[in-house]
């Protein structure tokens, strides 16, 4: 009801040892409204005649640009939000789960608003505790801080570095003077993420991605004048700062953390000089140092603190050790520029890069003794000299081992001015193991996945989505702790408890059963004999489809859904009916029979004709025959390494299966029908969409990959691709092959069974057949192509009388010597993968030749 509401506490009264608590329904004041600056939307790229306006209008000046296209969008965009509402909330809502296909939903919506609401400021405390909320006084109190913060401390004189670095060869140098190419700077802008926060200039990388051939000349030009100069435009190094609290419940401005939110070109070059480093690095960089270097690992660091205190537990003897854990301050955020000057100009370079070369978690270990502590103290402060970092000694601090005494401890500690520690906490994310390992020492990690499922809204999640959750972000929490420890079975099953909590939607309030039940018990429970009984039932086909349907590279909900559908959990008229929910379980789309998961999307005569379109008479026979469980057995398990021309089987199979579902929905619910032409062109484009989404991801690469492909023919000639095929089961064998021309048009294609017969017999019998039917089409300059080496030997210097194939050579070698062009030569079957199809997919077919006079929809991608 009262959304802004707060709780403030006011000073004490008098004679009075409680303060007042005052609750304000109205909250803070609403900051001042200020003119939003520029920001590149990108449901722009939406409107078909945005990418005319760009090209006229790219090459002015970007701040009038920036208005045109302010004034474009009034003018043109009006009435089209509900199209572009998708993206436009997932640019609000800044997360990546749309790349799951977890479309526009109430989640995102949410997760904007919750996102805006949380990195609001509000108030702050001052230096002295008073809550200030006066957005005036909150930006100065901001801006003094900050310059104080990075303001040049005066200089004592200190070390010359002279001889302490590495330095690089003059070939070396030379290397890195060279002037940049397209092809890195294409490199770099599109490795940058397409959503990220934009800067000053309000663009987003998705602008670019989108309308690069358009832009690519201009961001080219920028760059390389930028590398050849040495400078660019005052604009293109301006920079957004941005406050981010760090912690849940902000109070002091120490709790932000400053993020810079720099323009894309600038993030460009920052790239393609990282990119040109990256080979020096192990040259210049300590083999203590992990980070930032190919080849070193940062959990290497952290087994060896680990061993470091598991010697300070058993240590014995007179000579003890500490570990002096530091903290500096400004780590990332502040550095002497002239100090990174002396070091650039020291290594040899002679122009203005700069990197991070110091982390902020270092642990030191020494021996426990004065003389070590007065060293270290006296080096923090050269190194602060040089650098510009400070030793934060509130954050630091001293861990001794088991055999130092408690005075020697206080004394190594005063003198260090670092209080002293019975636990050092965490080094590099992970906990440090001070002695016994229990659920204790790792629940930090449960918490993490608690904080994950706490902050998102259950209710407006599907389950598809929330599996995609758990398997994105919940899952991976503890990943980066068990490189180097082992966690407790406790831990993990505390983690798995949260992980299904979330997934069959319960709440702190209300708890959800599983959505499935152990049948073999009476009442649906779980018991030990239930368990038995499943897995003594359960068959190893049963599964093999199980984890088939785990393993195809599709979206997530696709997979829920074919899980559910052989489960028979979908809610069809026939289960409805069942459930008391209908009267009548009739397909409505047929009338005819009973609307069973197996009728909609196979028998009935909709489902059949899509199948029929997509696969072509070239189908298994047993693909509209066989009973429903042996169905699912063809498709997911027997056919699971198919491919289906370029598209795997199962991902094919998979997302044709949930469209028939969703164009029965459709029809059912709204009356709505769609063509078959309509649905094939959706087919192809879901198929592609689906496979580039996994060939982006890091954790499912597609594997399709074609890595020769077809040569087009001369110009005026028209080219021959055959092929034979022998199924390994019935030996029985067919023929395919193609024709096209010089631009790569299909011409027509062709197909038989043969019967039994030797694979030399059946690639030979193909040519035959293939050129055949190109002499009597007219066709008189013709390359014939085969992947058979065999064969196109054979032809060449011709066999023997006696040879069993010596009819079929002589009727090609006769029929290559007529009146006209024709010339055969072997290429690899990559280059053959149109008639590789076409043989064999159609073994099983009777014995006559198919012409296909247009290209089959599977072909479309090949």
């Amino acid at each position: 009801m009262f959304p802004d509401a707060v709780v403030k506490h006011l000073p004490r009264l008098d004679k009075s040892d409680h303060c007042p608590l005052l609750l304000d329904t109205d909250g803070f004041p609403p900051p001042p409204s200020q003119i939003k600056p520029f920001r590149f939307e990108s449901a722009w790229l939406l409107d078909p005649r945005f990418k005319e306006f760009l090209k006229t209008e790219w090459e002015k000046v970007r701040a009038k640009y920036m208005t045109d296209l302010g004034t474009w969008q009034l003018v043109s965009l009006n009435g089209i939000w509900r199209l572009l509402e998708e993206i436009l909330w997932f640019q609000k809502a800044m997360t990546k789960w749309i790349q799951s296909r977890d479309r526009n939903t109430r989640y995102f919506h949410t997760l904007a608003l919750v996102r805006r609401s949380k990195n609001k400021v509000r108030a702050l405390r001052d230096e002295s505790g008073a809550w200030i909320t006066d957005q005036q006084e909150l930006k100065h109190m901001a801006v003094n801080h900050y310059k104080n913060l990075y303001s040049k401390t005066l200089e004592e004189s200190r070390t010359p570095i002279s001889q302490l670095l590495s330095k690089l060869e003059d070939y070396e140098v030379i290397d890195l003077h060279r002037l940049v190419n397209e092809e890195e700077i294409k490199e770099a802008m599109f490795d940058i993420g397409a959503f990220k926060a934009p800067g000053p200039d309000g663009y987003q990388d998705h602008f670019f991605h989108k309308n690069w051939e358009i832009v690519r000349s201009s961001v080219i030009r920028q760059v390389q004048e930028a590398f050849v100069t040495g400078t660019f435009p005052e604009d293109l190094n301006k920079t957004l700062i941005t406050l981010i609290p760090k912690v849940k419940h902000l109070e002091t401005i120490n709790q932000l953390r400053l993020i810079s939110l720099c323009n894309v070109a600038y993030k460009v070059i920052s790239k393609i000089i990282v990119s040109i480093l990256e080979p020096l690095l192990p040259k210049l960089i300590a083999p203590t140092q992990n980070s930032f270097v190919p080849g070193r690992l940062i959990v290497d660091n952290i087994i060896i603190v680990q061993e470091m205190f598991h010697t300070f537990r058993k240590k014995k003897g007179k000579a003890g050790a500490i570990a002096w854990k530091i903290d500096l301050e400004k780590v990332y955020g502040k550095m002497n520029w002239e100090f990174m000057r002396e070091i650039l100009l020291e290594i040899g370079f002679n122009r203005p890069i700069s990197y991070v070369f110091f982390a902020d978690d270092l642990v030191l270990s020494l021996d426990a003794s004065i003389k070590q502590v007065d060293t270290m103290v006296e080096t923090f402060k050269e190194f602060n000299l040089w650098f510009g970092q400070s030793v934060s000694l509130a954050k630091s601090k001293i861990y001794v081992s088991k055999n130092v005494r408690k005075s020697e401890a206080m004394e190594l500690s005063r003198r260090a001015e670092i209080p002293l520690t019975k636990d050092l906490g965490k080094y590099l994310g992970v906990p440090l193991i001070h002695s016994r390992v229990t659920k204790k020492t790792y629940w930090s990690i449960v918490e993490k996945v608690q904080e994950k499922f706490a902050n998102w809204k259950i209710n407006t999640l599907s389950l598809t989505s929330r599996t995609v959750l758990i398997k994105a972000a919940a899952a991976p929490v503890p990943v980066y702790t068990m490189q180097t420890s082992k966690l407790p079975t406790a831990v993990c099953d505390e983690i798995d408890k949260y992980c299904r909590t979330f997934l069959w939607g319960s709440t702190a309030e209300k708890g959800r059963c599983n959505k499935l039940i152990w049948s073999k018990s009476s009442n649906g429970d779980f018991t030990t004999s239930s368990a038995y009984h499943t897995i003594v039932d359960r068959g190893g086909e049963q599964q093999t489809i199980a984890k088939e349907i785990w393993k195809i590279k599709c979206q997530p909900k696709i997979q829920n859904f074919l899980w559910l559908a052989w489960k028979n959990k979908i809610m069809n008229n026939a289960n409805r009916m069942a459930r008391g929910l209908t009267n009548d379980a009739c397909c409505k789309m047929c009338g005819a029979t009973i609307e069973s998961m197996i009728h909609i999307l196979r028998d009935c005569h909709v489902a059949k004709d899509v199948w029929l379109q997509l696969l072509g008479v070239g189908v298994n026979s047993l693909f509209f025959t066989c009973p429903e469980e042996e169905w699912w057995k063809l498709n997911l398990v027997q056919q699971r390494k198919k491919m289906f021309g370029c598209w795997p089987w199962l991902t094919m199979f998979s997302i044709t299966y949930w469209k028939l579902w969703k164009w029965r929905n459709d029809f059912r619910l709204s009356n709505i029908s769609t063509s078959i032409n309509t649905k094939m062109v959706l087919i192809n484009k879901a198929i592609q969409e689906t496979l580039e989404l996994s060939t982006q991801s890091g954790s499912t690469k597609a594997k399709v990959e074609v890595q020769l492909s077809w040569d087009k023919p001369l110009e005026g000639w028209t080219k021959l691709n055959t092929d034979g095929s022998r199924n390994q089961t019935s030996d029985n064998v067919a023929i395919g092959g193609v024709i096209r021309g010089h631009c790569g048009e299909w011409v027509i294609g062709f197909s038989q069974a043969i019967g039994k017969c030797s694979i030399d017999m059946a690639e030979l019998w193909a040519i035959q057949q293939g050129i055949s039917l190109a002499w009597n089409r007219g066709i008189r300059e013709l390359e014939v192509e085969s992947n058979s080496a065999t064969s196109i030997s054979m032809i060449k210097n011709g066999v023997s009388l006696n040879h069993p194939l010596f009819c079929v050579v002589e009727a090609i070698r006769e029929m290559i010597t007529k009146d006209w062009n024709c010339r055969i030569n072997y290429v690899p079957r990559q280059k053959n993968f149109v008639a590789d199809w076409l043989a064999k997919n159609n073994r099983e077919l009777w014995e006559g030749l198919l012409l296909f006079h247009i290209p089959l929809l599977a072909l479309s991608t090949c």
